[in-house]
């Protein structure tokens, strides 16, 4: 199985090509670049470095949200236009669900967070049992200060929100707080490569055709929260 993975919902960007049970090549990026200036250029260059061309490929994988709206929509643009022009499947992987992936062996409990502002998070709460991933709770955005007080146990934070928040939740949750090292903390398209692959494994019948496919932002962008509160005509 061919997977060309990417994942530019935060601030960093990647791209990363699965071949079977191999990473065969991976591109990341954390500049202040936008990804309409480094995506398709990563493609290319990941592509180059594989020896492949999108032809080769059996699925398209893509971190389907939450995240920053600009990049889902320039990364969703992307990868349905690899798709329909080269007539593949596309898988969408959460971005909260690809993070878990950056640490498969821990046996605590694991709080993907990524920075929504306002004082909130993208969160979901998993944990892997027998290898395999467990959703505890669904994607949400929510307060840190909410996020807090669910937790009563040993966990792990992943995510760009660590670098905005870990203070807090040291404070707040103590010795019960554990982070992730900055070489583990980005989203990255190798873990959404692998989290595509298992999708399809675990689910070989489902339609993963573009019509099937869609972003899953969790709350309406700033512009759409304004015009439902009537704020633009």
């Amino acid at each position: 199985m061919k997977i060309l993975a990417i994942e530019a919902s935060c601030i960093s960007c990647s791209v990363a090509v699965l071949d079977g049970d191999k990473i065969t090549s991976e591109i990341f990026v954390n500049n202040k670049l936008t990804h309409s200036q480094t995506l398709m250029p990563m493609i290319e260059n990941a592509l180059n470095s594989a020896g492949l061309k999108i032809d080769d490929f059996d699925y398209i994988a893509l971190s389907h949200g939450p995240g920053s709206f600009t990049g889902l929509k320039i990364a969703g643009a992307t990868a349905m236009g690899l798709a329909f022009g080269a007539g593949k499947k596309i898988i969408g992987v959460s971005t909260l669900e690809s993070l878990c992936y950056n640490l498969p062996c821990t046996p605590h409990l694991i709080s993907p967070i990524m920075d929504a502002r306002k004082n909130q998070v993208y969160n979901a709460l998993y944990r892997w049992e027998d290898e395999k991933l467990k959703e505890i709770t669904p994607p949400r955005a929510l307060s840190v200060e909410e996020l807090k007080d669910e937790i009563n146990e040993d966990v792990i934070f992943v995510g760009d929100g660590v670098a905005v928040y870990e203070a807090y939740f040291s404070e707040n949750l103590k010795e019960k707080a554990r982070f992730a090292p900055p070489n583990l903390r980005y989203a990255k398209a190798s873990s959404v490569a692998v989290a595509a692959k298992n999708k399809v494994l675990e689910k070989p019948d489902f339609d993963y055709s573009i019509e099937n496919f869609k972003l899953e932002y969790i709350r309406l962008s700033q512009a759409e929260q304004n015009l439902k509160k009537g704020l633009i005509l």
